[in-house]
């Protein structure tokens, strides 16, 4: 039975030794698995994060890229603004710049009428003036004739009766 002891002590020692190594073992393991899960877990996480910083990048290229592009298109539509713009503000100036020449040409056409009237009026005055003036010369031409042959003949006359007055005091002195 001593023997028996012995041996089952030994036993027990051995079992003891072999579940102390075992929890060692399991201990290890756990550890392991353990340090293995942390740097998984620092792993993954650190996937995350460059999985992140890569999502992060992306969107800040795609949002500047619809900037870019949305700025492209509003400097398009002003440029196009811009340029309609100044078609239309041609096209204004050409029409004021033909309303301008009607207006002149209308103008000048109607001063060169008014002019022509005037001349024309002149022209009838003038020509007014000159026959009145020709007419009073006429009168005063046909007055003067006729004072110079009223005088002719009273002049006449009176050359007469001296003549008769002289031929009747050069008789009566004969």
């Amino acid at each position: 039975s001593l023997e028996a002891e012995g041996e089952m002590g030994k036993v027990l020692e051995e079992q003891r030794k072999e579940s102390k190594r075992k929890l060692g073992d399991m201990r290890a393991a756990h550890r392991k698995e353990m340090e293995d899960l942390h740097t998984k877990n620092a792993d993954h996480i650190t996937n995350m994060e460059v999985k992140k910083q890569e999502q992060l990048r992306d969107l800040e290229a795609k949002k500047s890229k619809e900037l870019t592009e949305v700025i492209t298109e509003l400097r398009d539509a002003q440029k196009s603004q811009i340029a309609q713009i100044r078609s239309q503000a041609a096209v204004e100036s050409a029409q004021l710049k033909d309303q301008l020449a009607a207006k002149l040409h209308a103008f000048q056409k109607s001063k060169a009428l008014e002019m022509s009237e005037m001349a024309d009026k002149h022209r009838q005055e003038i020509l007014s003036l000159v026959s009145d003036n020709t007419n009073e010369v006429k009168a005063l031409s046909d007055k003067h004739e006729a004072e110079i042959q009223r005088r002719v003949r009273q002049n006449s006359a009176s050359t007469t009766a001296l003549r008769e007055k002289h031929a009747k005091e050069i008789q009566a002195v004969r």
